[in-house]
């Protein structure tokens, strides 16, 4: 997180607790489980496009990167993250659209 980014949260955490009677550890707690569900929030929509764009399995790929990988583990999506994924599928709809055009035309 940037730097001024992190202190205009300290601050604002700082105010809220003033004005509402929390303390800041209450409000860190909150923050705290904002970002936490955020996070699990971008995983699960990493691997929903992981899984459509045909990424591997963890399970499947035991010999080389993950050998205790299971069912739960999901694809492996290497140095992808939500946004790289939902421009690769936003590319993969295109090239499909335009596919699907000239089948079209061609009829």
């Amino acid at each position: 997180m940037n730097r001024n980014l992190m202190n205009e949260l300290t601050e604002g955490i700082e105010v809220l607790s003033k004005r509402r009677n929390i303390t800041i550890e209450e409000l860190r707690d909150i923050l705290t489980a904002i970002v936490n569900r955020q996070q699990e929030e971008l995983k699960e929509i990493e691997q929903i496009l992981g899984k459509v764009l045909g990424y591997p399995f963890c399970k499947t790929e035991q010999k080389n990167y993950f050998p205790d990988g299971s069912e739960s583990d999901g694809v492996c999506i290497g140095d992808n993250n939500a946004v790289s994924l939902a421009n690769e599928a936003a590319k993969r709809i295109e090239y499909l659209e335009d596919e699907w055009m000239e089948h079209i035309s061609l009829n």
